[in-house]
């Protein structure tokens, strides 16, 4: 080391060079004081895994976020709040209540009409904003998948959520999809949900016109989606949104192990390496495989060269941020269009809260991405 900042600092005088490694080494002498205060090894504690054993320290809230995000992270902490009795019908009910003051000030800075209807069986919401669909989108529509785990988020306000702000942002038809969740169903019932009203959908509008976005579960859906249209020959859509999710699993990567234990609204801890399968934490995928690209679009690099223009959107904080961000590399390296937005400080799921000055940048850059991707190319060909 010693060689190494010498090398670094050559153009300073030798004086100089001193004074720096003495203040390193008296700053690494006094994180080994601080550990043996801990009753933890004076030589830093690091696993042949690379698994490290940290000591107390503050963490700050970031000073890019805003006021808004800050004073609802310091007051979630303080009061958390309940989940229900842990039983599903509790689970569904507690976050349809938690969502819908929220939905009510969607509404009230994206004023919207909607109608409930079903598509092939399968029970949708259709948005539309109310001063009308702009004349550029006439022929365009999005997709809505809403989050919950894939246990919770349906019946209405879930999607209504996430498709009320892109709908007046991006003064867009947006169809919310009801579709099936678990325990009662399992994989892949939610995708064949989607592909019925997909296929429906493209009876009317071209597939280079439609888009398909959600946060969460329905981020997740919306990437298994693709690999579910590629295995039934249907052409893929103009451009899907993931957010608050991936292509991966859904804990993976360094924020899932960190921001789970440090603040976010998601409190469960993965295990260090990801498990086959995913149904200890989501009876949906019970006996889903994490190697089948289906359930996990990244399992497999055919199926990810073949996906339409992608955006990822999530907060620094949120668990799902490592995975996203090595979704979006192996899209880039595949030479498939993607774009990545991360807000600094903010947590999983954060625009649903549109108090935050962020999640209305957030729903400004969701509608300009489908913009600029729907209907400028030609839909369903394999990219190379």
């Amino acid at each position: 080391m010693h060689k190494y900042l010498k090398q670094g600092i050559d153009v300073t005088t030798k004086k100089h060079s001193r004074y720096v490694m003495g203040t390193i080494l008296a700053t690494l002498t006094a994180s080994a004081n601080v550990a043996q205060a801990q009753g933890l090894p004076a030589e830093p504690p690091v696993k042949d895994d690379g698994t490290m054993t940290t000591v107390s320290f503050d963490l700050p809230f970031s000073s890019f976020a805003s006021d808004a995000a800050r004073e609802s992270f310091v007051r979630r902490l303080r009061a958390p709040m309940s989940m229900g009795g842990g039983d599903i019908a509790s689970t569904r009910k507690s976050t349809d209540e938690k969502l819908r003051p929220q939905l009510e000030y969607m509404k009230s800075l994206y004023p919207i009409k909607s109608t409930k209807s079903t598509i092939g069986g399968v029970p949708v919401e259709t948005f539309e904003p109310a001063a009308g669909v702009s004349p550029a989108n006439k022929d365009r529509v999005l997709i809505e998948l809403h989050g919950g785990g894939f246990v919770a988020g349906g019946g209405g306000t879930g999607g209504a959520i996430e498709s009320v702000p892109i709908a007046g942002e991006g003064r867009i038809r947006v169809i919310a999809v009801d579709y099936s969740l678990g325990p009662e169903n399992r994989f892949p019932a939610a995708s064949e949900d989607v592909a019925t009203v997909y296929r429906e959908v493209l009876k009317t509008y071209r597939p280079e016109n439609v888009g398909i976005f959600g946060c969460s579960a329905g981020g997740m859906l919306a990437g298994q989606s693709i690999a579910w249209f590629l295995k039934e020959n249907l052409p893929i859509p103009g451009a899907i949104g993931v957010f608050c999710a991936s292509l991966h699993t859904f804990a993976e990567g360094d924020s899932a192990q960190l921001w789970t234990r440090m603040g976010s609204v998601i409190p469960i801890v993965p295990p260090a390496k990801p498990d086959d399968t995913f149904g200890r934490t989501m009876p949906y995928f019970a006996g889903a495989s994490a190697k089948d690209p289906l359930a996990v679009p990244a399992a497999s690099k055919d199926v990810l060269k073949r996906f339409p223009p992608t955006l990822f959107l999530t907060g620094t904080r949120a668990p799902e941020m490592s995975a996203a961000a090595q979704s979006h590399l192996e899209l880039r390296e595949l030479g498939v269009k993607s774009e990545l937005y991360l807000f600094d400080g903010l947590d999983h799921g954060f625009f649903s809260d549109a108090r935050f000055p962020e999640s209305r940048l957030a729903f400004k850059l969701i509608a300009q991405f489908f913009k600029e991707n729907l209907g400028r190319q030609a839909s369903g060909v394999p990219r190379r």
